[in-house]
Order: C-alpha cells, then structure tokens, then sequence
C-alpha cells in the first residue's frame, strides 16, 4: 500500500500516457485488493474518456484499447457515456473500427435503439469494409436484441448494394446458428438477393442457409438450379463445395424439385 500511495498522484496527471501506465501498474499490485482496482477504474473514467475524443489520432486509438481492456474486467463500465463512442466523419478507419466494437459492449436497454440507428448509419459509409464492419457489429448485438436487428439487416438488403447484401446475409447464417428463433424472419428475408450476391463469402452463405432452411423458402430450389447451371464457371472450391452439401440437404426435404439438378451436378463433380 505505501507504493499504491506514492503513485496515487499520478492518476491526477494532465499527461493520459501517465495515468494509463500509473493505471496499469496500480491493477498489478492491486490485484488481490478488487474492490481498490474498481476505484482505480472509475476515477480514470474522466482522463479516458477526454482521450477517447483526443484531436491526436495516437492518442485517441490508444485510450481506445484501454477502453476495451477495461470493458473486458467491467462490462458495461462506459454505457452512460456510449455516444462518445460514435464515430464522426473525418476519422480513419481504424479508430472507427475501435469505436464499433466498444459500441457493441455497450449496449444496454436503454441505448439499444440509439446505439443501432448509429451502426445502421455506418453500414451505408463509402468505404466497404467499413460498411460491412457495421453490418457485423449489428449481427453481434443481434444475439442479445435479435428482432429489432434482424428488422435492420432485412431493410439493409432493400439498398441492393453487393457489398451489404453480402455482409447482411454471412450475418443471418451466423445469427440462425446463434439465435434459431428469427429464422423464419431471416427465411422470409432471403428472395433475390441471389440477383445481387457476387462474391464468394456471400454465396457460401446463401448457399448454406438455403440447403439447411430451404423448405422455408419457396424458390429455394430454383435459386439453386442457378447456381448449378453456373458451376462450371464458379472459381472458388468453397463456393462449389457449399452448394454440392446444400443440395443434398435439401433433397432431403424437397426431393422432387431437387432430384435432376443433384443428378446433374453430381455428374459434373464426377
């Protein structure tokens, strides 16, 4: 204890790379003591979350971190300050990645509704990687508030941009494992986003959710019949792969529709 107090002065510092080290050092020598760690926490909230809006871009991705290392010991620990976590315009991309993910942490009854009309914002951000971030983290928080995001994702697929469309449906074959409850929503939401899909990761995706739920989704079969009669065309093993399991599942539950195209795609991987 007579170290705690002589670095005690320095969580006051004007200096955040102080604080966060004197920070760090006092959780160490605390560590038996959770009760003086939780102290240590709440009064480091104020220099953390000044930091967290710091102009200087190292700083701010660095209290950032220290942010989620302590969301990981406190959950929650942040939420009545969450909007301090939405990103603004000019920001790069890795502090908005940062902040997307603190966000998600966050999340409480209370601020859900605000929380993702923010992310839902992000999904429509020019740069797609970004987007399709958003879209995850909205797929996160799904397994918590799964109604109220699968409402999102399924207005999300009304934008028929490649990019989201794709994104929005690795979300629901995530969320289907995760939450089996929405499924017949994410069922009702799958028809024509086939027409917008190009990419592999979303076509594994939608191959899959259309073998293992296909009987919930009426031209499940014929969307499948598309993408048999492009096989010898597709490039990614995966891809092909994927929908050679999705068929046989699906035969399973539909076999007359799904017995000629089996045939035929099993001749071809023959």
């Amino acid at each position: 204890f007579d170290i705690l107090n002589l670095i005690d002065g320095y969580l006051k510092s004007s200096s955040i790379s102080v604080v966060m080290a004197a920070t760090k050092l006092f959780l160490v020598l605390a560590k038996e003591y959770p009760h003086v760690q939780a102290d240590v926490l709440v009064r480091v909230k104020g220099p953390l979350l000044s930091a967290c809006t710091s102009e200087s871009r190292e700083l701010c991705f660095t209290a950032l971190c220290h942010v989620r290392q302590i969301l990981g010991s406190l959950p929650g620990h942040f939420s009545s300050h969450y909007k301090k976590f939405f990103c603004s315009y000019s920001e790069p991309h890795y502090i908005k990645c940062q902040k997307m993910e603190i966000l998600c942490e966050l999340v409480n009854d209370e601020n859900v509704q605000q929380v993702l009309e923010e992310l839902k914002d992000y999904c429509t951000d020019v740069s797609v990687e970004l987007a399709q971030k958003a879209i995850f983290a909205i797929g996160n928080i799904a397994r918590t508030y799964t109604e109220q995001c699968v409402a999102i994702l399924t207005e999300l697929l009304g934008l028929q941009q490649e990019h989201i469309t794709s994104a929005v449906v690795q979300t629901f074959r995530d969320l289907v494992w995760l939450c089996p409850q929405c499924t017949d929503a994410v069922c009702r939401a799958l028809p024509g986003c086939e027409e917008t899909i190009q990419d592999s990761e979303g076509k594994q995706a939608l191959i899959w959710l259309l073998g293992a739920h296909g009987e919930k989704v009426q031209n499940a079969p014929y969307v499948l019949e598309d993408f048999v009669e492009n096989v010898k065309s597709e490039m990614s093993p995966a891809v092909k792969m994927e929908l050679l399991t999705a068929l046989v599942r699906l035969f399973l539950s539909r076999p007359a529709e799904c017995q000629d195209m089996l045939g035929r795609l099993l001749h071809y991987c023959i």
